[in-house]
């Protein structure tokens, strides 16, 4: 591990709620910095039933974890948990 800080997240999206975590390497050592809970929505029995819906809640948790670290973060991890899993990878940038 580099001895450089960098800023990660960690977010997990669940059917009741999306919980978000933000930590920073420094050393080899993760700091927690913050994190935030919000009540889930368009996203039923681990699948997202509302697109729109899920990415609002979702990113109303990743501000509110930043506001609460007063950083932003640069790195998110996603936790998947459901049953059916299948994806693709991609990098955005808001």
């Amino acid at each position: 591990m580099s001895t450089k800080s960098s800023v990660v997240g960690a977010v997990e999206i669940g059917s009741t709620t999306i919980k978000v975590v933000v930590g920073k390497w420094k050393g080899g050592e993760l700091s927690i910095l913050g994190h935030a809970e919000r009540p889930s929505r368009g996203v039923r029995c681990g699948a997202i039933s509302d697109f729109g819906a899920a990415s609002e809640a979702t990113h109303s948790t990743l501000r509110a974890a930043e506001n609460n670290a007063d950083v932003l973060i640069p790195r998110l991890n996603l936790a998947l948990t459901a049953r059916y899993q299948d994806g693709l990878y991609n990098e955005a940038a808001i």
